[in-house]
């Protein structure tokens, strides 16, 4: 562990991890008559830890000045670190703890002056504390080294961040580089993977001062382990074996664990390729970026929300909650005490609440602005709930609903070489798609006063007449289930209404689907096309509905979109 580093100097005063099990009788401390030079050490009492230099480059001296400072001199002599103590004493002393702290103390009170855990460099070791004063603003924090061979300071930093719940961050210089998602009191709830061993261990505490730290000590003296800020910006946690050092965690472990890969409502996924989409009920902001997988300019609503119609002087219904499960939750979360139900509530009647979540060990956390920073996880995460139009709460099923299944078997069905004469030269158009816009379009989108009825696949819709089914048809107040059959017929038998004509006879599809085929048995021949091409209808293209495996419509009873309890 590096004590402090400059910018352009190369001699660094080093601790190691030492865990030796024999150990001469080197001294543990520095006084104003035993300093220590290139290539010498002090061990700590235990054997724990020892210290030493990191100098490539130039030969440095370590010891106490006469104002009782810690001080790093080259062989020049000329001061390249110091402690720094505003207080001069003349009786002080430097010692290596078996905690891994270096401290500087006044000998005749004990009083330590400077001590190296509040001065960290790139590792955190065990009951240290990075620290975080909501009141003044004051940081222990760790700094990254420039490069694996250059420990002078690098880019990345990392700390307690608190907006208005604790969560640790890594910035390269002062943007976001990565975070852990919200302390829930056992965990940080954007780590899927915190086990037992971290269980065991760590603690966030609040010293109701301003103050909020976070340490770890594990209970078993055996595991021998540290967390370490590499030059990179990714925090890995080395833990020794008996033998070596292995890497046991790492923060980056897949490209979704960058903090904001896929931009402001957006979600990441690291099964999926492409990794990033659009929230369900959004779409791309710039869609030729998005082609290019440039995914940071993010995503944008698709429909205005109630409340942006009602000042537009729009009406229509209450918006409700698409549930989210498994996930990572944005950065900067606003937090109350409500219960699950109240959280719920709270964020439906505020215009401004875009999303909420609950988490027993938390509370409610609800978000006002942009939604970055959310990730799709395998395992672990909390349930996430965001804010949509009405109208988007019936995509799911809408979109899932199969015209036919292609793997399923069919019985007896004839080949199409079998099905007679006046049909087997002609030759059959492709399945009609339809793109989820004009049903939604035809139907108004899928209004309460256009639905027939519900069944096995779900809620049936009327649509808007269209003179093209006027052919052999009768106009009467059934007009409408008039097209949707012949709609229907279309669908199954792959032809459409006005490109269906049996040679000199020219009759419609109806025509020649009840004589020419129903009635001489051949139901199949109206199969055969269709179930050849096509497996279900398609919806728009940039739907933005990823992660769709993981979400469910939930309307404002709390209920899914198909009026079922979620999962």
């Amino acid at each position: 562990m590096a004590l402090v580093r400059e910018t352009n100097w190369s001699a660094l005063l080093v601790l190691l991890s030492c865990f030796c099990l024999e150990f001469g009788s080197a001294a543990d401390t520095i006084t104003a008559a035993k300093f220590i030079k290139d290539r010498e050490t002090i061990i700590s009492d235990g054997g724990k830890f020892k210290l030493g230099f990191f100098s490539p480059e130039i030969l440095p001296i370590a010891m106490l000045e006469y104002d009782g400072n810690l001080v790093v001199l080259d062989s020049q002599k000329r001061t390249l670190w110091t402690s720094n103590v505003t207080n001069s004493v003349s009786n002080s002393s430097a010692q290596l703890l078996d905690s891994g702290n270096f401290v500087l103390k006044e000998n005749t009170t004990g009083i330590v002056m400077w001590e190296s855990f509040q001065n960290p460099s790139d590792t955190f070791l065990q009951k240290m504390k990075v620290s975080t004063n909501v009141k003044t603003g004051n940081k222990v924090q760790l700094t990254s080294w420039k490069s694996p061979s250059d420990p002078s300071t690098g880019t990345f930093s990392a700390g307690i961040d608190f907006h208005s719940l604790p969560e640790i961050f890594i910035w390269n210089a002062s943007s976001p580089y990565w975070r852990s998602g919200p302390w829930n009191g056992q965990i940080f709830i954007g780590i899927p993977n915190m086990n037992s061993v971290y269980l065991d261990g760590f603690a966030l505490v609040d010293d109701k001062e301003g103050t909020y730290y976070l340490d770890f000590a594990f209970s078993n003296d055996s595991v021998i382990s540290n967390f370490v800020l590499k030059s990179q910006g990714n925090i890995v946690q080395p833990y020794y074996n008996g033998e070596n050092w292995e890497v046991g965690w790492s923060s980056l472990e897949s490209e979704c664990d960058v903090y904001g890969k896929c931009g402001a409502f957006g979600s990441c996924n690291s099964q999926n390729s492409p990794a990033c989409s659009c929230l369900r009920g959004f779409e791309p902001k710039n869609i030729e970026e998005w082609n290019r997988e440039n995914w940071t300019s993010g995503c944008v609503r698709r429909t205005p929300l109630q409340c942006e119609r009602v000042k537009t002087g729009g009406e229509g219904k209450q918006d409700g909650f698409l549930k989210l499960k498994t996930m990572k939750v944005p950065a900067f979360a606003d937090w109350s005490s409500a219960f699950e139900d109240k959280c719920r509530t709270q964020c439906l009647e505020n215009c401004s609440c875009l999303a909420y979540a609950y988490d027993s060990g938390i509370g409610c956390m609800s978000w006002t602005g942009n939604l970055t920073d959310l990730q799709k996880f395998s395992s672990g995460g909390v349930d996430f709930y965001v804010r949509v139009a009405y109208s988007e709460l019936a995509r799911k099923k809408e979109k899932e609903m199969p015209l036919f299944n292609k793997s399923q078997e069919y019985p007896n069905f004839p080949d199409e070489k079998n099905l007679g004469d006046n049909i087997s030269h002609v030759k059959l158009e492709e399945l009609p798609v339809f793109r989820l816009k004009e049903l939604a379009s035809a139907t108004n989108n899928f209004h309460h006063s256009n639905k027939l009825g519900q069944g096995g696949f779900g809620p049936v819709y009327r649509r808007l007449y269209v003179p093209e089914y006027a052919m052999e048809g009768r106009f009467s107040e059934k007009s409408d289930v008039f097209s949707f059959g012949v709609l229907f017929l279309e669908m199954i038998s792959g032809r459409r209404n006005t490109s269906f004509y049996q040679d000199e006879q020219n009759i419609s599809l109806l025509a020649f689907a009840f004589s020419g085929v129903l009635q001489k048995g051949r139901y199949m021949g109206l199969l055969t096309a269709a179930t050849k091409t096509a497996t279900k209808g398609d919806d728009d293209d940039n739907d933005g509905d990823g992660d769709g495996d993981g979400a469910d419509g939930v309307g404002v009873d709390g209920t899914s979109a198909d009026g079922t309890a979620n999962d």
